[in-house]
């Protein structure tokens, strides 16, 4: 199944914060009943003001049906409207019309959640039922603050994510109780330690207390068990980081991030194949967001099967000639001695990017010595943009690993510890610090993580 996005009635586009949020927390409903597979938000907001028919979008997204609808926000009254369409003969199955107050709005939803399982004859198990019924009223304020905040924290950017937090600040300020904003805390906090431009220790330490907060008040929030178990991954409590994952998954079984993060547990705790098939499982609910779908190629690049990284890439690319997966091809391309394809990758990516200061060291390292010469230079550029901000330490000693440079892969390493870089974690089954487990300081980076040697 998959609800397409809603359609705003009052076409005010200051009111697409509250239509697109409504979107979201109806997909989160359905998501929480477990024989659905609900295609996730981000897939299909892609057909936001598309023309394609409904048969075309059920082909494209494999489903048997969808949910349209519309909302009309008048004041403190709120109208929407939904109907269930079948996926591949158009026909309608059910239509219903709910005019309620602001306040129990999250209410309607879970009611609209609940007909559509009648309307399929799906039988929701006890724990489900109970899921479904907590949805109470909330304060009209908490609830702008919150789906404002969850308006930037989707678009997926930077800016963005510092965006989301000043939203839901004001939620949790207003009611100190309302665990959806501390979740939604966490998940930005996590977001900014990860993508953002700055040491990622005080986010993660935010999104800690952001998760747990909300776990405090609501055993049963599936997004703050897990932003906990990334929380828990980053800061290697790998046992907290599964439990948190699969409670998260019990609770909503169609959440392709969670299914991300508990892929990146199995794998790091010896797992693999578990850990792809949890991949696969995400892309299938996500299939057309890199977010759900780049994690198949790049776990299969950690599990050295090359061959099958690039043909799960070029997929992509088929369906997307534009789809970022060059920076994971200019990777896979590398490990097999295929240099010239891989910097042809690395050069698209930084185009992708706009970063021509790296790109024309890479260029100028090339054609001096050659492929291992340009993967140095973009390090060494790294290198001098550190002493100016934040640079991640780790990606600085992955390339000096490409480039052959052991000694300063190594140094770049133990700064990515003091810095506490998150990407650490993976530093164990990466292909391209294969060069260095070998050497004894390699051992030693071991046991200051309190690893062991793969």
């Amino acid at each position: 199944m998959a609800v397409l996005p809603l359609d705003n009635l009052s076409g005010d586009p200051e009111q697409n914060y509250f239509v697109d949020g409504l979107h979201e927390a109806l997909v989160t409903e359905l998501s929480k009943i477990s024989s659905l597979k609900v295609i996730s938000r981000q897939s299909s907001m892609r057909f936001k003001e598309s023309n394609k028919l409904v048969p075309e979008i059920a082909t494209e997204l494999n489903i048997d049906a969808l949910v349209e609808g519309s909302v009309l926000l008048l004041g403190d009254r709120v109208r929407i409207t939904a109907q269930l369409i079948h996926g591949h003969t158009d026909e309608h199955m059910w239509a219903e019309t709910y005019d309620r107050d602001l306040r129990d709005v999250f209410t309607l939803l879970s009611e609209a959640a609940r007909a559509i399982a009648d309307e399929i004859e799906i039988t929701l198990m006890p724990q489900e039922e109970e899921r479904l019924a907590r949805a109470g009223p909330v304060d009209p304020e908490v609830n702008e603050a919150y789906l404002r905040g969850m308006y930037f924290l989707n678009k997926f950017t930077t800016k963005g994510f510092q965006e989301s937090l000043k939203y839901f600040h004001q939620a949790i300020e207003i009611d100190p109780d309302f665990a959806p904003g501390w979740a939604g805390l966490s998940g930005a906090h996590l977001l900014i330690a990860y993508f953002g431009n700055e040491s990622p220790r005080e986010n993660i330490l935010q999104a800690r207390v952001g998760a747990l907060r909300a776990l405090e008040l609501d055993d049963q929030l599936s997004a703050a068990y897990s932003a906990l178990g990334w929380v828990r991954l980053y800061t290697w409590d790998w046992p907290g980081a599964g439990e948190a994952f699969e409670e998260a998954l019990r609770l909503n079984p169609n959440d392709s991030v969670t299914l991300h993060g508990y892929a990146d547990y199995l794998t790091l705790t010896g797992r693999p194949e578990e850990g792809l098939a949890q991949v696969k499982r995400g892309r299938s609910i996500d299939p057309l967001t890199p977010m759900a779908t780049l994690p198949v190629p790049f776990h299969l690049y950690m599990m050295h099967r090359f061959d099958e990284s690039i043909a799960e890439a070029h997929k992509l690319l088929k369906t997307d000639p534009d789809y970022p997966v060059n920076r994971l091809l200019s990777r896979v391309y590398w490990q097999k001695g295929m240099f010239e394809e891989a910097l042809a990758e690395y050069r698209k990516n930084l185009v992708r990017w706009n970063d021509s200061e790296l790109l024309e060291a890479l260029e100028n390292g090339n054609a001096d010595s050659g492929p291992h010469a340009a993967m140095r230079a973009v390090a060494q550029e790294l290198v001098s943009r550190s002493k100016l901000g934040y640079v991640d330490s780790f990606r600085i000693a992955s390339t000096f690993a490409m480039a052959g440079e052991v000694d300063l892969a190594f140094e770049w390493l133990d700064n990515a510890v003091d810095q506490g870089s998150l990407e650490l974690v993976y530093v164990n089954i990466r292909p391209e610090f294969d060069p260095l487990r070998d050497d004894p300081r390699y051992k030693s980076l071991m046991h200051r993580l309190g690893l062991s040697s793969p």
